[in-house]
């Protein structure tokens, strides 16, 4: 496995070679070194499981994520192949950090390109002050910047990914339906179509999670993931409403910069008193506080990325009679449309479908 996955380390390194600038050498060079860390931090769960060593909440929950592999092998008819199959330890709370930004008047996402995945809305670090140095430097632009932790990424089934400590102590519906996604993306990936890879993937992780937990007859469980999918569309609902009041005072040609600028500032005044209202009536966790009190373009911009396409993709989904197999051929044939053409059918699978995001 190792010799395999130096194998495609070496073909990153070629790559980087081709490459001239020194900021881009530099930046490629980190991310090989955290993915050789990552990779050889590994261990086999199924070792794991049988060591005496092993904790037995860790034990626990490595029998769910072998569970869940299965479920999506034979179930959901997804290449998991090798793919969290290990488990690594990282001794550190994120996986990466995330750049995101964006101009203080506009939700128009700053892009950076690479090789194999295309343009994408960030820029991810191993090391949170190498993330934090570059978004200084993006600050000096006159950009509007945040640098978020991510607790898992997929190499779209270039390496196997392992399991990691960054996110195997979420909520176990959580988990289930993060594995899901993640495993996802080894089916199909386009380059440099974010939202619609990842609308694609959350539709199919939230549409399998509950079909998971409906076969398992664990009706608490199944409960506490409709809770959590309830309270996230209705943070999630929250926010993009003022995103689109956010996009509507940007685009009004009829305001000054100053204009913009104050309703900017009343905008996001009113998003935060609606944020705390709602907290208090729905039970959020003070978790997102801070991240909600800090929000900007940059938070804003790429939202509707993850989710965007959700609904379009679930009616694709009812249309084939909810069978996996031929879902993934009706998304594959949309795939291999032109990007404004792939968009243009979601969006009118979107106007179609009156019932509300689930």
């Amino acid at each position: 496995m190792i010799f395999k996955s130096t194998i495609k380390l070496s073909l990153l390194i070629v790559i980087i070679n081709s490459l001239s600038a020194c900021s881009t050498i530099s930046y490629y060079s980190q991310a090989i070194k955290g993915q050789i860390q990552l990779l050889l931090a590994r261990e086999s769960i199924d070792k794991l499981i049988t060591a005496e060593d092993t904790s037995p909440e860790l034990r626990e929950r490595l029998i769910l994520i072998q569970a869940v592999r299965a479920y999506a092998q034979q179930d959901l008819h997804l290449p998991v192949g090798k793919a969290y199959a290990s488990y690594a330890d990282l001794e550190r709370p994120y996986a990466v950090w995330n750049i995101y930004a964006a101009p203080p008047l506009s939700l128009q996402a700053y892009t950076w390109c690479y090789p194999v995945v295309g343009c994408l809305a960030y820029r991810g670090y191993f090391n949170q002050q190498d993330a934090e140095k570059h978004a200084e430097q993006l600050k000096q632009q006159s950009l509007e910047v945040r640098v978020g932790g991510v607790r898992a990424y997929s190499t779209l089934g270039f390496f196997n990914d392992p399991v990691l400590n960054t996110f195997i102590d979420t909520t176990e519906p959580y988990l289930v339906e993060l594995l899901i996604h993640e495993i996802t993306h080894r089916l199909l990936y386009i380059k440099g179509d974010t939202k619609f890879n990842e609308s694609f993937a959350t539709a199919v992780a939230q549409i399998a999670t509950q079909r998971w937990y409906q076969q398992q007859d664990q009706a608490e469980k199944y409960a506490q993931y409709q809770a959590e999918e309830t309270n996230d569309r209705l943070l999630r609902n929250l926010l993009l409403e003022h995103r689109n009041q956010l996009e509507k005072i940007y685009s009004d040609d009829t305001r000054s910069e100053p204009e913009k600028i104050d309703a900017k500032k009343q905008q996001i005044a009113q998003m935060h008193e609606q944020y705390f209202t709602a907290k208090a009536a729905y039970g959020w966790r003070d978790g997102l506080d801070n991240w909600i009190l800090s929000v900007n373009n940059a938070s804003l911009a790429t939202m509707a990325n993850y989710n965007g396409f959700v609904p379009a993709f679930k009616q694709i989904f009812e249309q084939q009679g909810q069978d996996f197999p031929g879902f993934y051929q009706a998304v594959t044939r949309l795939s291999e449309l032109k990007k404004v053409e792939r968009h243009a059918a979601l969006e009118k699978l979107m106007s179609a479908d009156v019932t509300p995001e689930s």
